[in-house]
């Protein structure tokens, strides 16, 4: 089996609400810790690795505020994979990223891939008609073309490797396809 790290890795940038659990995913993947104290992030970076088709991945994770300030451009240049976060028990972060994440990382990063992720599942009850359901995040997910949905919990370590799985995949289908694209249209100069 080759191992290999794909060199210049894959810049990973985390967006959604404050208090959704951006950080603890960050961290859970990163460090494969979780913080037990919350602490307002402005910008932090953290970076992890991961295997996928026998290749290990270097993964560099830019957790952004949760604050609906006005994005620009600038702030986002070398993402190459955006998550949208939101807590499956906090339906204002899940409309927030209807209402605001999504239409604002399309506007500024059209083309680069986007995976929507639920965070928070250990405390969802599905008895509890507020929090967020998996077919509602699935909904939301396709409404917003979405490159994948999936749901976490980094507190009790689900879904959090599946996550950084994808963005890889992500990342190297984006980059594959840009690729095939520069190709067709130089071949045809």
């Amino acid at each position: 089996m080759v191992m290999s790290v794909y060199k210049s890795g894959v810049q990973c940038t985390l967006v959604g609400d404050g208090m959704v659990g951006k950080t603890c995913l960050a961290r859970s993947f990163a460090d494969r810790t979780f913080p037990v104290n919350y602490v307002a992030t402005v910008m932090d970076k953290y970076s992890g690795t991961t295997y996928v088709d026998g290749n290990k991945y270097g993964i560099t994770l830019t957790d952004m505020a949760g604050e609906h300030d006005v994005i620009t451009n600038s702030d986002y240049t070398s993402t190459d994979v955006f998550i949208i976060c939101y807590s499956v028990v906090d339906r204002e972060s899940f409309e927030s990223v209807r209402d605001f994440w999504a239409p604002e990382i399309r506007k500024i990063a059209r083309k680069r891939p986007v995976l929507l992720v639920a965070t928070q599942t250990d405390l969802r009850q599905e008895w509890n008609k507020q929090h967020v359901t998996t077919t509602e995040g699935e909904s939301l997910a396709k409404r917003m073309s979405s490159d994948h949905f999936l749901e976490s919990s980094a507190f009790a370590k689900e879904g959090v490797v599946p996550i950084f799985k994808s963005v890889v995949q992500t990342s190297l289908k984006h980059s594959k396809k840009k690729s095939n694209i520069i190709k067709r249209v130089l071949s045809s100069i």
